[in-house]
């Protein structure tokens, strides 16, 4: 199956010179066209591409920067930005619109350490 039509976060690979965080970093601007702050890591999955290459994927709470205007830089890859509902994500997911589990995993864990920093800031 093709990745056109599918939902995805931003996410590529890693250059020569850069590291995981430089990448997500770039990848957001590229792809969202939104310069993002990284705050805090949610986890790294490793998976396999259908042609059998293991993919090692990095992922990072974020927020965007003032300015931001979340349109893609690329736009040959990126045909649609915007941030989706936690009920939005789920009626993608289970009609197959989300382009890997791991984009799952990922948005559950965002969902997850939002929680617990709002918990914890509401009891400072």
């Amino acid at each position: 199956m093709g990745k056109a039509g599918l939902w995805h976060i931003p996410s590529g690979t890693v250059e020569n010179g850069e590291n995981p965080q430089d990448t997500a970093t770039r990848e957001a601007w590229e792809e969202a066209g939104v310069r993002v702050r990284l705050n805090t890591f949610l986890g790294a999955l490793l998976g396999r591409f259908p042609d059998g290459v293991l993919v090692l994927r990095h992922a990072w709470l974020a927020e965007p920067l003032e300015g931001s205007v979340f349109r893609p830089v690329l736009g040959h890859e990126v045909s649609e930005v915007r941030f989706v509902s936690e009920v939005e994500f789920g009626t993608l997911y289970a009609t197959g619109k989300i382009r890997m589990y791991h984009t799952k995993l990922f948005y559950e864990e965002a969902l997850r350490v939002r929680a617990a920093m709002r918990r914890q800031e509401a009891g400072a």
